[in-house]
């Protein structure tokens, strides 16, 4: 695994955690600028065609998106503490017992901590974009959701497979 020198890491992850932060300042100006403008009973699901086919009201749907950001936040705050603590068997990595090696494992802490931001910050992203059109769409006469949904939906899939295919690399036993 080619690891960077931990303090290139260090500020590597540290702007990882700052991107995270401020997309969660968005989503929460994001929210507070929208809930006085939004109607009590607002879409929280959409079909298909991206029309509404399921209502909650705003309250719930307002604690549901931050209780999901607030997991979000603590996954990413735990998990990578918890490897460096966590016996071998509690952990699911490619090749573990080469990676979670007492001389390797610290890096190897680190390296999925950067795994871990980035794929949060994506999430985060994604929250971000998907509830600002849900709570735009709650203010139509016809709740319906706009193109960048589904936009969204195809970046997040190719996110997915990029980051997918760079974790696995990541955790190749070397040669």
């Amino acid at each position: 695994m080619p690891e960077a020198t931990l303090p290139t890491a260090r500020r590597r992850h540290g702007l990882a955690y700052a991107v995270f932060l401020l997309l969660l300042a968005a989503m929460l100006a994001q929210m507070a600028w929208y809930y006085p403008r939004l109607p009590e009973r607002m879409a929280s699901h959409f079909d298909i065609s991206g029309r509404a086919n399921a209502f909650m009201p705003k309250q719930g749907f307002m604690l549901l998106n931050l209780g999901v950001a607030a997991l979000l936040l603590l996954v990413l705050l735990i998990v990578p503490m918890l490897i460096a603590r966590l016996p071998a068997s509690m952990i699911n990595l490619p090749n573990k017992d080469y990676w979670l090696a007492p001389e390797r494992r610290a890096a190897t802490a680190r390296t999925l901590q950067g795994f871990m931001v980035g794929f949060g910050n994506m999430m985060m992203l994604f929250l971000l974009v998907v509830l600002g059109d849900a709570m735009r769409a709650s203010l139509l006469p016809e709740p319906h959701l706009q193109g960048r949904v589904w936009a969204m939906l195809v970046a997040l899939g190719i996110f997915l497979i990029y980051w997918t295919v760079r974790f696995l690399r990541a955790f190749r036993r070397p040669r």
